[in-house]
């Protein structure tokens, strides 16, 4: 048996601070078996589990953290495997950015918070942090490459994108989340509101939906392919507040 080759970590960054998070380092394929493990550096509140390798807890001091990290087994020790870990405040993600969840096996999306109000003005970006649910579980989403929220102000409407579609990954396996912004710096909205006659206090509910770009391998194609998924339909409620 040869010893365990651990495979590649450029790095792992934006671990929420406060928060039950857990990470499973791999060998990289064609790797020996590792009957333990090892590490050092790791973040405070973060603890090594020495048989399975899993890195779990919740991370209470911010900043970056050089981790080493070693899979043994009864042939000898890999080589050390170096790489970063950042902690962050929790306000980059749960604090500022409105959780979203989408149902994968219904398509539905809601608000884990039960807090739906966004309190936003023109020219903002807002922050919104959306969980793939899988049977009460979120799921880390392989070769996940964009997220596009979309709003109209009727079924007939055109579509008005509310985002560039780019993200960041927040967290690991069941703690995963995907950060995007909801541009309202353009003209969509503003136009859309100004179809109804009251300029103080106009609203209206238009519908929304969220569309998912991911890859994934299949049999008998030599190269992944693109899958692109919708949610249902929802209703996003939109007011204008302007000052007299």
């Amino acid at each position: 048996m040869a010893i365990p080759v651990l495979s590649p970590i450029t790095s792992i960054h934006s671990i929420p601070i406060g928060t039950a998070w857990y990470f499973q380092p791999a060998l990289a394929p064609g790797s020996s078996a590792a009957t333990s493990w090892a590490a050092t550096g790791l973040p405070p509140g973060l603890t090594l589990n020495t048989s399975t390798g899993l890195v779990s807890g919740v991370a209470n001091g911010e900043g970056v953290f050089n981790v080493r990290l070693q899979a043994s087994n009864g042939s000898g020790a890999s080589a050390w495997l170096v790489f970063p870990m950042g902690v962050r405040a929790t306000g980059q993600e749960s604090g500022a950015a409105k959780r979203v969840n989408i149902n994968l096996q219904t398509g539905a999306v809601y608000s884990p918070d039960n807090n739906t109000m966004f309190r936003v003005k023109s020219g903002d970006l807002m922050p919104v942090a959306v969980g793939f649910e899988d049977e009460g579980k979120l799921l880390d989403i392989p070769m996940l490459s964009l997220i596009n929220f979309s709003l109209k102000e009727a079924d007939d409407e055109p579509v008005m994108p509310l985002n560039d579609g780019l993200f960041q990954k927040i967290g690991a396996g069941v703690y995963t989340r995907y950060v995007t912004f909801l541009d309202l710096r353009g003209q969509a909205l503003r136009y859309a509101l100004e179809n109804w006659e009251n300029p103080k206090g106009t609203n209206f509910v238009g519908l929304a939906e969220v569309e998912w770009v991911w890859f994934e391998t299949r049999p008998g194609f030599p190269a992944p392919q693109m899958v692109t998924r919708t949610s249902n339909n929802f209703p996003l409620a939109t007011f204008r507040e302007l000052r007299p």
